[in-house]
């Protein structure tokens, strides 16, 4: 017996990413927490993104109805607007066009 722990090292070697002083975190600890609440609010957000999505499209085809029958026309036209962080950027404007002629 005494041969066979005079063959193992005396000291373990350190992990390469394990450093004196640094806490390492388990599944339940404050990282695990936080990944959570990241998860659940980009659900959350998600959900809110799909759902202004679905209203978006509906109102485009409603919108879409009404200048059919009135046989206008929609464009898009580009509009520059202010973004966080003093930037801009375009952002397309919907435009009613004169009536177009029938035929």
């Amino acid at each position: 017996m005494t041969e066979a722990t005079a063959t193992q090292p005396a000291t373990e070697t350190p992990k390469a990413d394990s450093k004196p002083g640094k806490k390492l975190l388990t599944n339940g600890g404050p990282k695990a927490k936080e990944s959570d609440v990241a998860k659940k609010k980009r659900e959350a957000q998600e959900a809110l993104n799909k759902d202004l999505s679905e209203r978006a499209q509906k109102a485009r085809e409603e919108i879409g109805a009404i200048l059919q029958k009135h046989n206008c026309l929609l464009i898009g036209v580009p509009k520059l607007v202010h973004v966080e962080g003093g930037r801009y950027a375009t952002e397309s404007e919907c435009v009613v066009v004169a009536q177009m002629p029938k035929g």
